[in-house]
């Protein structure tokens, strides 16, 4: 028995570790952003689907961890610059749904199905680290930023241990929160607002019920009130009823292999991103649309 060669030892971890910090490492005398704006800044890159490997001869796209990167940095950038006249008070960052394509060491889902992929599982963690510190890192500069664990059915477990990993890093940083707690539907109060996230995998019913239920008190106080799932990786706002509005969201996600041959095609590629004031609710919807060329490969 020979062993293993092409698996990343600790000592690599840490030298990883400390060359990264060495860029985004955050400064201890930080001083916390304050102001006066009402305003909260929600940016919702979901079903990024990391690992994923798509090649455009067998779907129609290129898709892999590097064009994923450039992906959420072109993102970040344009919602930046569309929204530069405003002032934000904080801004709600969700990552976490189906943030990675696999979920363990076999390169499956975390209920066991195989996925094709482009990284091995310890590298596919450390470029999803990288990724989500700069993207965190910049927005901070911004306004404080809050992000949150959402239980997905890709990356269960491994998204966690992501938020545990970001939640260490930028620990002593006042402009960010990390909001790793085990419950994998969070709901985030703003104002007479509130805005409930959950995967959209499970619960499948009565979903715009979900918040009186789980929130009552929360639910009665407020005016304005939203659930934003994933999952289905396509635009299927808006379902409104019990007080509730419910968005599926759509993803900038490339086609593999298995999408393609069932026919799940078509659906235009963008992150929506939303706007809240504390007391007038959802001021504004913002498209940021990822346009595949001839040669279908993203225009970054």
């Amino acid at each position: 028995v020979k062993p293993r060669t092409d698996t990343l030892s600790l000592e690599a971890f840490k030298n990883d570790f400390a060359d990264f910090a060495k860029h985004y490492s955050p400064d201890y005398k930080i001083n916390q952003i304050q102001n006066d704006s009402d305003n909260l800044l929600e940016i919702n890159i979901v079903d990024l689907h990391l690992g994923k490997l798509c090649n455009r001869d067998l779907t129609g796209t290129d898709y892999n961890t590097e064009v994923a990167e450039h992906i959420v940095n072109n993102v970040i950038n344009q919602i930046l610059a569309e929204t530069n006249g405003y002032q934000f008070n904080k801004i709600l960052f969700v990552f976490s749904n189906d943030f990675f394509n696999y979920d363990t060491s076999s390169y499956t889902t975390t209920a066991g199905t195989p996925q094709e992929h482009d990284s091995h599982w310890q590298q596919l963690f450390q470029d999803g680290c990288h990724i989500l510190v700069k993207a965190i890192d910049k927005l901070s500069h911004i306004a404080p930023v809050t992000t949150l664990y959402i239980g997905s059915n890709h990356d269960r477990q491994s998204a966690y241990y992501l938020s545990c990993y970001l939640s260490a890093w930028f620990r002593n940083n006042p402009n960010v929160t990390i909001d790793s707690s085990y419950m994998s539907r969070k709901l985030v109060k703003w104002g007479t607002s509130l805005i409930y996230f959950t995967h959209g995998d499970m619960p499948k019913k009565n979903l715009n019920s979900i918040i009186a239920r789980e929130f009552p008190k929360e639910w009665g106080e407020s005016q304005f009130r939203e659930i934003h799932a994933a999952h289905f990786h396509s635009d299927q706002s808006i379902i409104e009823s019990c007080g509730t509005i419910c968005r599926f969201l759509p993803t900038v996600t490339g086609t593999d292999v298995y999408h393609y041959e069932n026919g799940y095609t078509g659906a235009l590629t963008k992150v929506q991103s939303f706007i809240w004031s504390k007391e007038w609710g959802l001021k504004n919807i913002i498209n940021t649309n990822i346009i595949y060329n001839t040669d279908y490969r993203p225009n970054l």
